[in-house]
């Protein structure tokens, strides 16, 4: 539906179309101005030929007087032709000056949009050249000389594969050939180094330009100056490694008894991930000495060295329980020279510390002068941390080891677990599912019914009261149906969310075994059903009488439901001092063993039984019987023989009411 357009719309419409009237008349004015004049000079010309010369406008233009008034349509003529010239030159005029402010306009957006495209280009932070067919530069912008450190005037006219950076990569070299004779585009990282930096990561862009033909007539290439972003990504690799590192260092501490091989492990990785050339680490012995037990590329006679605590750079980071580093060992006082390392120039040592005490020091040496940051530190720092914990682990690993077993063996049950919990909900879910149509489809047969009645009674003029007192009850069985549906909704509701309130009284189970079979008696007819009450003895049981007899309803309904035609159902109760059981028989059809374990669940119904005899249902009977007896403290379960029949058996705990006789 059209909505009204609103003042607001309605005004700015109406402004639109003023400036738009405005504007065309400032364009034609002088059309308008020049045709008027002309049409209102032609119709005085015609004025006063018609009152001087006293002759009638037909006669002068109709065929058998032409000769008569040849000259003053002559005139006529001349005048005419005057005032069209004068009409269509100020049109063209006015034409004109609009398509002249048309291609001023445009030529001024166009100037703009280049001037604001060379701004970008120009400070745009990457190096943009454009190159002809044959590779020569023909322009460039300004970041080209920041990137290469080259003036572009210098770069004109040359070709883009006498550039060092292409010159010496054979693959971008290819890339570049195969983008101007192909018109391939491309996109090419590559690693430089050039006297204006150590090194350089650069991402090339690169796209064809063609002519009108589609034939390759240049192209625009792009540079841009990833270093940074290249630089973090080591580092995060770097971050990686060490991640890596204390992952490999963790499940050794975890898997390997032997301190030595965790100590290769710690030491090896630490001088890997740092490059260092050689390492070793160091154990306290005999309280103030250090003593190498694990060595990476060191010289034999290294594995004998002690170092008392405060010697050397790995006694003085022991002694002062701080990382310590030389970036020029040859110039530092605590360095303690030896022959067979003179290609060592820088020296890191970390003290290992457990529970604040020196247990040892690692150590990692390298060839390079200043080699060493407070992030090699950091890191070794790391990895002494994990050796004071591998230390202490040795004594600690077969407690660790039984720990992760009864872990594993938690986690397994836990999955088996999840696993059947798992397999539960999509039952659950697959029942509900089916649950939904199985009750829009009772709701909507009574509806149906319901509306075929109400159509008779409303449209049928001849129903007479009979009639329609039959119809309205027959809408009146329909309502109570679809009443007794919502109501086992509302109880199955109420029991999951354990609001199901019972109004418990001394109730004599024979008298409601009694008026159950009776409630029956008229579907028990239907199929020649007998239902027989078993047993003399009359119980008292402390029960919600309502619920209970709903579930005893139940029950009896679908053994006579499902039962045979001619065949029996028989009711029975008895009790200990334990419980009270009241069991529901019949020889129908009987269950399928397979299914039995399901038929108490919400929105469950025997696919064989009910495929073969089509019974109705919801599915919910049996699932309001297992509420009403959980909710009276006890329980139902069923023994059922497939072809021969069934047995429900309602358990409730005895409250201690004495029998009473009959």
């Amino acid at each position: 539906m059209l909505k009204p357009k609103s003042k607001i719309d309605l005004a700015e419409s109406c402004k639109v179309v003023y400036e738009k009237a405005g504007s065309h008349l400032s364009d034609y004015f002088l059309f308008y101005i020049l045709s008027s004049i002309g049409l209102v000079l032609g119709v005085f010309y015609f004025i006063y030929q018609y009152t001087h010369h006293q002759f009638a406008f037909w006669d002068e233009i109709m065929p058998f007087n032409l000769g008569i008034s040849l000259f003053q349509i002559v005139n006529y003529f001349w005048v005419a032709l005057v005032v069209l010239a004068l009409m269509v030159s100020s049109f063209l005029y006015s034409s004109g000056r609009v398509a002249l402010r048309k291609k001023n306009s445009l030529e001024n957006e166009l100037k703009r949009k280049t001037e604001e495209y060379g701004k970008i280009v120009e400070n745009v932070p990457v190096s943009i050249l454009t190159l002809d067919k044959s590779g020569a530069v023909v322009s460039g912008n300004p970041y080209f000389t920041e990137l290469s450190g080259k003036l572009v005037s210098e770069k004109i006219g040359k070709s883009i594969f006498d550039f060092g950076f292409v010159r010496e990569s054979e693959e971008l070299s290819m890339r570049y050939r195969n983008l101007l004779e192909k018109g391939e585009p491309f996109q090419y990282i590559n690693y430089t180094r050039g006297a204006w930096s150590p090194k350089k990561f650069l991402n090339f862009y690169a796209v064809p330009l063609r002519n009108k033909k589609g034939e390759v007539d240049g192209a625009i290439s792009v540079a841009q100056d990833n270093t940074e972003t290249f630089l973090a990504l080591e580092e995060v690799r770097a971050r990686v490694k060490q991640i890596h590192l204390i992952n490999q260092i963790t499940r050794a501490i975890n898997s390997v008894l032997n301190l030595r091989e965790v100590l290769w492990l710690i030491l090896r990785n630490a001088v890997k991930i740092t490059n260092a050339v050689s390492g070793a680490i160091l154990l306290l012995e005999n309280e103030n000495e250090l003593v190498i037990k694990e060595a990476y590329n060191m010289p034999p006679g290294w594995q004998t060295v002690r170092v008392k605590i405060g010697q050397g750079l790995c006694g003085h980071a022991a002694f002062i329980k701080q990382p310590y580093f030389s970036n020029d060992v040859r110039n530092d006082p605590y360095f303690i020279g030896q022959p067979e390392i003179e290609n060592i120039k820088s020296e890191l040592a970390v003290p290992i510390l457990l529970e604040k005490d020196v247990i040892g020091v690692i150590k990692i040496d390298s060839d390079e002068l200043d080699r060493f940051k407070e992030e090699d530190a950091e890191l070794m720092t790391t990895l002494a941390n994990s050796a004071a914990v591998a230390i202490a682990n040795s004594q600690l690993y077969e407690k660790v080891k039984d720990l992760n077993k009864n872990l594993e063996e938690k986690v397994q049950q836990r999955t088996e677990e999840l696993k059947v919990a798992n397999q539960k909900l999509e039952k659950s879910i697959e029942l509900k599912s089916q649950f939904i149509a199985d009750a829009s489809h009772e709701l909507r047969t009574p509806l149906t019914i319901m509306k075929g009645n109400l159509d008779i009674a409303l449209w049928d003029e001849k129903a007479n009261a009979k009639e329609l007192r039959e119809t309205l009850k027959s809408i009146d069985e329909e309502i109570s149906h679809m009443s007794g549906i919502l109501a086992d909704l509302m109880v199955l509701t109420h029991a999951g969310s354990g609001k199901l309130n019972l109004k418990k009284t001394k109730s004599n189970l024979g008298n409601l075994l009694k008026t159950a079979a009776q409630s029956m008696d008229i579907l028990a007819k239907e199929k020649n059903i007998k239902v027989e009450i078993l047993g003399e003895e009359k119980i008292e049981a402390l029960i919600d009488e309502n619920k209970f007899l709903k579930l005893l309803l139940n029950l009896i309904s679908n053994a006579i439901k499902y039962g045979k035609k001619n065949g029996w159902v028989r009711l029975s109760s008895e009790s200990n001092n334990q419980e009270i059981r009241i069991a529901v028989a019949d020889n129908g059809m009987g269950i399928p063993e397979d299914e039995a374990q399901f038929i108490f669940e919400r929105f469950y119904r025997v696919n064989k039984v009910r495929t073969r005899e089509r019974v109705g249902g919801s599915g919910l009977g049996l699932a309001i019987c297992k509420s009403i007896a959980e909710a009276h403290g006890g329980y139902i379960d069923v023994q059922s023989k497939l072809g021969e029949g069934s047995q429900f058996i309602v358990h409730l705990p005895n409250n201690k009411i004495d029998f009473i006789e009959g």
